[in-house]
């Protein structure tokens, strides 16, 4: 009993709040500043942003941006927009952006890319962008009150019966009288029962592994407690190089006394004077 009590006491202290949803009807891409923008001057001309893993680089003169994106390039009066598609680039910044290990946003084999250049929309950490084709489109699932929207590239649904909105991220609930949000975190207990209704050869039959008292769920804890193992040939594995976009930057995670690495693609963790690095 005390053991399940003390379960019950974590999870309520638990941060909850839901992630900063952002919806988008166009192809669009998510840019994360972590923080206020920090700058270091890369020549006498230029300053790059080191706390996001996009380039994103100011001109002192004019204190114009430029965002790179794949094959297509971006110009602003504001770090926050609205973004530009440009053509003419100074050829110093591609030279710059050439050397850079920022990551590359937009390539042509992301699954939505559609030829031109999508929206750029700047964001903080803790964002989700949802983004749906046009207009919400609307399908049921058989034998639930449920419908889901499939032309969209988040698990969403509404309860026909209580016209509530639901949507899962990262393993998380959350709920909605209105599809834009304000979103409130729910346990998967207190879904409604159509949930775990849901055929698991259906669309979103996926998602049950996330619901409480499913069959799915049960065998995706008994998985998880299953050792995993992998052979690592050392002969041959080569040693992971971290690309930092500047000199390394970390930050504080909130609640923990650890810190992570904001201006690289590797996932770098810092306590005290140690690094850990998941490859």
């Amino acid at each position: 009993v005390n053991s399940l009590q003390e379960v019950s006491a974590h999870v309520s202290s638990l941060k909850s709040d839901a992630p900063n949803f952002i919806f988008a009807t166009e192809p669009t891409v998510m840019v994360i500043i972590d923080g206020e923008p920090k700058f270091k001057a890369i020549d006498n001309r230029y300053n790059l942003i080191q706390n996001s893993a996009a380039f994103i680089a100011k001109e002192t003169k004019s204190s114009q941006y430029y965002l790179k994106g794949g094959n297509f390039w971006y110009i602003s009066n504001s770090v926050n927009g609205p973004w530009s598609e440009i053509k003419k680039v100074p050829s110093t910044l591609k030279k710059i952006a050439k050397k850079s290990s920022s990551k590359d946003l937009v390539t042509s084999d992301d699954e939505n890319y559609n030829g031109k250049a999508p929206k750029i929309i700047i964001a903080p950490v803790d964002s989700e962008l949802i983004l749906i084709e046009g207009s919400p489109s609307y399908a049921p699932l058989q034998n639930t009150n449920l419908l889901y929207v499939k032309n969209s590239n988040m698990d969403l649904f509404m309860d026909v019966k209580s016209q509530e909105y639901f949507i899962l991220t990262s393993g998380r609930w959350f709920s909605s009288k209105n599809i834009k949000g304000p979103w409130t975190h729910i346990l998967s207990d207190n879904l409604p029962n159509d949930f775990k209704s849901i055929d698991p050869e259906s669309d979103k039959g996926s998602v049950l592994t996330s619901i409480a008292g499913t069959k799915e769920a049960k065998n995706a804890i008994y998985d998880a407690q299953i050792p995993q193992t992998a052979a690592v040939d050392r002969s041959t594995t080569k040693a992971t190089e971290v690309k930092y976009n500047g000199s390394p930057s970390f930050q504080n995670i909130q609640g923990l006394n650890l810190q992570h690495a904001v201006n690289t693609e590797s996932t770098v963790f810092k306590d005290q004077n140690t690094y850990y690095l998941c490859d």
